[in-house]
């Protein structure tokens, strides 16, 4: 069990960091270029698609890309403040869970907003390049609860312990 307790914490900042870095960079390419991300061929299929639903303008196609864009930035973002937020643990403190459950939830519905003209079009060779964020979104939150139920395991063996060494 002690394995464990410093083997998951490492891959959910594996997970985190990967999500940092590969979110950071698309949203950063994005939010900087001067199209707004669409000169990325999947990127601007799926952002024409949901337009196409949305029936949106080409200023509204415009309006749409940023907001994909920011919603990328911020799965980095807190991403990185959970990073963060994981160092500051091995000063002491205690994890933030809800950080990396909103980052999941984040990057569930960015993947899938882009994923969806893929999904509703039944052209699978499109979603391809989305399945790795969902399986490591996944393993994030399964690692997550596995962590939680190792610390509450924790909690009441402590306090027996604990109870044993008061003096009478």
């Amino acid at each position: 069990m002690r394995r464990l307790s410093y083997g998951i914490p490492c891959l959910i900042v594996a997970v985190a960091l990967y999500f940092v870095a590969a979110f950071g960079r698309e949203a950063l390419h994005i939010l900087t270029s001067p199209v707004y991300g669409l000169d990325h061929k999947s990127f601007a299929r799926a952002v024409h698609d949901l337009g196409r639903l949305a029936d949106l303008g080409p200023s509204g196609l415009v309006k749409l890309a940023a907001f994909l864009g920011a919603i990328k930035l911020s799965v980095a973002v807190v991403f990185a403040i959970h990073v963060g937020d994981r160092l500051r643990t091995l000063a002491g403190g205690t994890v933030n869970y809800d950080l990396l459950d909103a980052g999941v939830v984040l990057v569930v519905v960015s993947t899938f907003l882009s994923a969806a003209p893929a999904l509703l079009e039944a052209t699978p060779q499109f979603f391809n390049e989305h399945r790795p964020a969902l399986w490591l979104a996944g393993l994030a939150a399964t690692l997550s609860l596995a962590e939680r139920v190792a610390h509450s395991e924790e909690a009441p063996a402590q306090s027996r312990t604990a109870d044993l060494r008061k003096p009478k």
